[in-house]
């Protein structure tokens, strides 16, 4: 049964869950990437990371996900391609994105559930905080960046009461 899985605390069906997980895996690629206004920060994530976390379940039960990520890297450009997967379902998610005088802009899509939207905000030495618009999720999300991983947390808008709840938690190593 597909849950509230979306990366980003989608409590609802499993195309919220799905573009959750698509924003989070764009909001990885901008993780990876908190320098201080760094000429490329993006140069950090260039390559292969796979790693996991947990996402809430509509049900409200923590559900184990696990995601291999590659970022395409070309000047102040990132490219996105993400697979995640659990025991109840997979997605698919790309997302491009641009880094500018502390800025990140860009664009995400979930191709299984056919979710896409927009993702922007700021990036700092090793935080990145952005917001995360679309057709079937909306949220933010934050990202603490070390060495040779980053984590992500992302937290899903609830539209009627303007109140945030945690949606999903992961960590990726290279």
């Amino acid at each position: 049964m597909l849950t509230r899985l979306t990366s980003f605390a989608i409590k609802a069906a499993p195309r919220a869950a799905a573009a959750a997980i698509a924003v989070f895996a764009v909001l990885s690629v901008v993780a990876a990437t908190s320098a201080p206004a760094a000429a490329n920060p993006f140069q950090t994530l260039a390559g292969y990371w796979s790693g996991g976390g947990t996402l809430i379940a509509v049900n409200g039960q923590p559900e184990r996900v696990s995601c291999k990520v590659t970022y395409f890297v070309t000047g102040p450009n990132v490219k996105q391609n993400i697979r995640c997967a659990s025991t109840d379902y997979k997605f698919w998610a790309t997302s491009a994105l641009t880094y500018g005088n502390g800025r990140v802009r860009g664009t995400w899509k979930e191709n299984t559930y056919e979710a896409n939207g927009t993702v922007s905000g700021t990036a700092s030495d090793r935080a990145i905080r952005v917001n995360i618009a679309g057709n079937k999720f909306s949220g933010n999300m934050n990202i603490a960046v070390s060495s040779r991983q980053h984590t992500i947390s992302i937290n899903q808008l609830n539209k009627k009461t303007g109140r945030y709840s945690n949606v999903a938690n992961v960590t990726l190593r290279r």
